[in-house]
C-alpha cells in the first residue's frame, strides 16, 4: 500500500484522482462513512448550495459565527493555489503536515472502499471525507459546508444540516443537473432535510416554488428575501468597500461594512447575515457586533480583486454566464477606464458563447487563452465564438482580439499594452487567479530588482 511521504506527494495523489470525475451519488460517501463511524454526520452543520457566491457566503458565515465565540470548521471548494485553502478550523487552514497525516490515515479506507465497490472515489469525495473527519477530531462546534455541485448527489450531503443557504439558481453543470432551472433547483434542494431551515436570496419564482415543494414535504420553515428578510439600503463607503442595513428575520442590522463594493457580495452578506442568524438561535440571540466584525474582518481573494495598480488589473473567479453578466455589471458601475482589457480563460463544461455575449459589447482587447489544465478549453475555439458573436459590437467599435494559450504570457502582454487609465481583468476560473498573481509579482520583482 503506498504511504504518502510529504505534502508534494499529498498534492499528486489529489491530482491524480480527477480523472474519477463527478459521481452522482453518494453510495461511495456512505461506504466510507461506515468505516470511519457515524460520529463526523453528527456537526450543527450549516450547508450552502446554489450557483454562484457561495464560497464568499460560506466564509462570510463562519467569520461571523467565529466572532460569536464558536470553534468553526470551514470546508469551501475550489482552491485557488492549495488544496489545504478549502479546509479550516478557528480561521486557520489546515497544514501541510496535517493534510499529509489525515489522507494517509484515510487511504487504507479509500482502497478498501474502492476494491469492494468496483469504483473509484473522486476527488471532492475524498476531500469531503478528509475535511470532516479533520473538523471532528478537532471538536468543531460546528461546521459550514459548501456544495461542490448541487445538492442532492453532493459529497457534502451525507451530513445533517440545520441550516440550509440557497445563494441562487442559473444554468450550469446541466449535463449532471439537468438543462433547467426547476430541475437544477430541485438538485440543489437535495440537502434540505427534516429539522432543517432554509433561507434563500432567489427572487426566481421557478425556484421559490420549487423550494416550497420541498420544504413542505420536510415540514422545513423558509425564509425568502424580499419576503422575510431584506437589503434595506447600500452605499458606497468613501475609504473603500460598501456600507448596508439588512432587515433580518427578527433583527435589524443597521451601518454595516464590507470590504468590497461589488453589489454580489452585498447580497452574499446578507444572506450569511440571515443563514448566522437562524443557527444561533438555539444558541442565543445573535449580536449586532458579531455581525459587523465578521464582514469587517472577512476577506476572500479573487473576486473583484484588485492585484496591480499601475496598470490596474482586477482578477474575479467568474467562470460562468450570470457570474460573467454580474461581473460586466459591477465593472460598468465601480469602475472608470478608457479601454477594458479581459484575459479569458474557460474550462470545457462551460457555456463559453453566452459568456462571450456577455463580454464583447463592453470590451475594447481580448485576450483568449487557456489556464494549462487538461480541461482547458481550446483558446482557438474560443475566437470563434467571438467572430461569430461580433453582431453584438456596436458599429463605430473596433475589438482587438489576441489568442495567447499561455495565460501567463496573456498577462505580460495585456500589462505591456495597457496605458494607465486602461483597466484589465482576467476572469473565467479560479484556476486562473494564482497565475496572473504570480505573473504580476514577478513582472513587480523585475522592476524592482
Amino acid at each position: 500500500m503506498i504511504r504518502i511521504k510529504n505534502y508534494q506527494d499529498a498534492k499528486e495523489y489529489i491530482k491524480s484522482t480527477e480523472i474519477f470525475g463527478i459521481n452522482p451519488s453518494l453510495s461511495q460517501m456512505e461506504r466510507i462513512y461506515c468505516l470511519l463511524g457515524d460520529a463526523p454526520r453528527n456537526f450543527g452543520s450549516l450547508h450552502v448550495v446554489g450557483t454562484n457566491g457561495k464560497t464568499s457566503t460560506t466564509r462570510m458565515i463562519g467569520s461571523i459565527l467565529k466572532e460569536a465565540g464558536l470553534k468553526v470548521g470551514v470546508y469551501t471548494s475550489p482552491h485557488i493555489r492549495e488544496f489545504t485553502e478549502r479546509i479550516e478550523v478557528g480561521g486557520q487552514e489546515i497544514s501541510e503536515d496535517e493534510f499529509v497525516a489525515y489522507l494517509n490515515l484515510l487511504l487504507p479506507l479509500i482502497n478498501e472502499v474502492n476494491s469492494a465497490s468496483g469504483e473509484n472515489l473522486t476527488q471532492f469525495e475524498i476531500l469531503t471525507a478528509l475535511a470532516l473527519k479533520y473538523f471532528y477530531d478537532h471538536q468543531v462546534d460546528c461546521t459550514v459546508l459548501e456544495a461542490g455541485m448541487g445538492g442532492r448527489w453532493d459529497a457534502t450531503n451525507v451530513v445533517f444540516s440545520r441550516v440550509v443557504a440557497l445563494t441562487n439558481i442559473s444554468l450550469e453543470h446541466t449535463q449532471i443537473l439537468g438543462n433547467s432551472i426547476c430541475q437544477i433547483a430541485w438538485e440543489e434542494a437535495g440537502v434540505i432535510k427534516k429539522g432543517s431551515s432554509v433561507a434563500t436570496m432567489s427572487r426566481d419564482r421557478r425556484v421559490i416554488k420549487v423550494l416550497e415543494a420541498k420544504t413542505t414535504e420536510t415540514g422545513s420553515p423558509l425564509y425568502i428575501y424580499g419576503r422575510d428578510f431584506r437589503l434595506k439600503e447600500i452605499r458606497e463607503n468613501p475609504d473603500g468597500g460598501a456600507i448596508f442595513s439588512v432587515q433580518g428575520i427578527k433583527h435589524f442590522f443597521p451601518h454595516l461594512l464590507i470590504q468590497s463594493k461589488a453589489s454580489f457580495q452585498v447580497e452574499n452578506a446578507t444572506l450569511s447575515i440571515v443563514a448566522s442568524e437562524l443557527f444561533l438561535d438555539s444558541w442565543g440571540e445573535i449580536r449586532g457586533e458579531w455581525v459587523r466584525t465578521g464582514l469587517e474582518s472577512f476577506s476572500i481573494p479573487g473576486r473583484l480583486e484588485m492585484i496591480c495598480s499601475r496598470p490596474r488589473v482586477l482578477v474575479d473567479g467568474a467562470h460562468n454566464p450570470a457570474a460573467i453578466q454580474k461581473l460586466m455589471e459591477n465593472i460598468k458601475k465601480g469602475y472608470s477606464y478608457s479601454r477594458l482589457i479581459i484575459i479569458l480563460a474557460l474550462f470545457k463544461d462551460k457555456d463559453a458563447s453566452k459568456m462571450i455575449k456577455y463580454l464583447l459589447p463592453q470590451v475594447d482587447v481580448i485576450f483568449l487563452s487557456e489556464s494549462g489544465l487538461p480541461r482547458s478549453q481550446d483558446a482557438e475555439y474560443l475566437r470563434t465564438l467571438v467572430e461569430k458573436n461580433h453582431h453584438l459590437v456596436t458599429s463605430d467599435k473596433r475589438i482587438e482580439v489576441w489568442v495567447e494559450r499561455d495565460l501567463a504570457r496573456a498577462v505580460k502582454k495585456a500589462i505591456a499594452m495597457a496605458k494607465e487609465q486602461d483597466l484589465i481583468c482576467v476572469a473565467g476560473s479560479l484556476s486562473n487567479i494564482w497565475i496572473a498573481k504570480k505573473t504580476v509579482q514577478d513582472l513587480t520583482e523585475e522592476v524592482f530588482s
